[in-house]
């Protein structure tokens, strides 16, 4: 039987702070929960929080628009169901 073997790859610093920041609206719970995702010292999270450049609003949703600045409509989907053959 083959052995197999689990990769372990923590989170990077940022990836574990988006995952804070939608686990919890508390800046300082967020330091904890990325220190805790990250097997670091709540120190090291908050000194390199400290030196992080800030950032802008995210926003969750995005608007498409056409070269002229104009909203364009949702692109039209189609689904197709086919019966499969009979052999």
């Amino acid at each position: 039987m083959a052995q197999y073997r689990t990769k372990y790859e923590p989170p990077e610093m940022e990836e574990a702070l988006a995952a804070a920041e939608g686990l919890s609206q508390e800046p300082e719970e967020q330091l904890e929960i990325v220190a805790s995702l990250m097997g670091l010292d709540l120190e090291e999270v908050r000194s390199w929080h400290a030196q992080r450049k800030p950032q802008r609003a995210r926003s969750r949703f995005t608007l498409t628009t056409t070269r002229k600045g104009v909203p364009r409509s949702a692109p039209e989907v189609v689904v197709l169901k086919r019966r499969p053959r009979a052999a």
